[in-house]
């Protein structure tokens, strides 16, 4: 539906492909208005405030529904259409002190030549993604399975997708549908990389709910483990209690959870 939009208003418009794209996106993200509740913005910063690093959301319109967050400055990588939305990030301070990092795989209206939308899109964007996972095994047979990420991080810029393969991770709420394919595919390829020495693979988990779990089944062959609610809100509220634990705290840095 996205590319044949494009294809009319580009006709329509007499302008190549590229900047109908352009075009469409600016209208729209000038025009939009946030859609989630104050009380939405505040459970998703009271994740934040639990000590998670890193936070990747599958919207493209967080920044418009939260205060606080700054876009990070990368250290070795000069920002450009070949590595966004990959490495550009935000940061936000947690109320322990911390910095938690929030990623955009999908990109972000704060700029708009970020956002991937139609096949055309994510076709080029996979094979840059396929690229970070290359890279990411390159890492690993220098320095073994459990090489020190967090060292490796103070002299590297790491993307998203690098992280995405050796963190613990945590769905919420986002359902993983079939249109989520590009998460699907780094679960597997993650899981393959895994497979051979399964004591390393760090945890994923995913909340579903009672629409949702039967669908969600799936990705337990992928090593994923299932977090049964009977909705997303009741899920979120026992997460919640969970994470304010004193057992949950001490469960997490033992296992370096710091991923969601």
């Amino acid at each position: 539906a996205w590319e044949l939009l494009v294809i009319e208003y580009a006709k329509e418009h007499e302008c190549q492909a590229h900047e109908a794209e352009q075009q469409i996106i600016k209208k729209h993200v000038s025009s939009y208005v946030p859609a989630s509740s104050d009380d939405a913005c505040g459970k998703i910063k009271g994740f934040f405030d639990f000590g998670f690093q890193d936070v990747i959301s599958l919207n493209f319109d967080l920044l418009k529904r939260l205060q606080g967050v700054k876009l990070a400055a990368l250290n070795n990588k000069t920002e450009s259409k070949y590595s966004l939305p990959l490495y550009r990030h935000f940061k936000y301070s947690n109320i322990g002190g911390g910095q938690c990092k929030i990623w955009f795989p999908h990109g972000d209206i704060g700029r708009k030549d970020t956002i991937k939308l139609g096949l055309s899109s994510y076709g080029k964007y996979i094979e840059r993604i396929n690229q970070e996972f290359l890279k990411y095994k390159q890492v690993e047979n220098q320095r073994g399975y459990d090489f020190d990420l967090s060292a490796y991080g103070q002299t590297h810029d790491l993307s998203w997708a690098f992280l995405f393969i050796r963190q613990p991770l945590l769905f919420l709420g986002c359902g993983l549908s079939d249109s989520e394919w590009l998460m699907k595919w780094l679960i597997i390829q993650r899981e393959k990389n895994y497979s051979c020495y399964p004591e390393y693979a760090p945890p994923v988990f995913i909340l579903a709910d009672s629409q949702d779990y039967c669908k969600l089944k799936k990705y337990e062959a992928f090593g994923c483990s299932l977090l049964y609610c009977e909705n997303y809100e009741k899920g979120w509220d026992k997460l919640s209690l969970l994470f304010t634990s004193a057992e949950c705290d001490e469960h997490l840095h033992d296992n370096g959870c710091n991923s969601i």
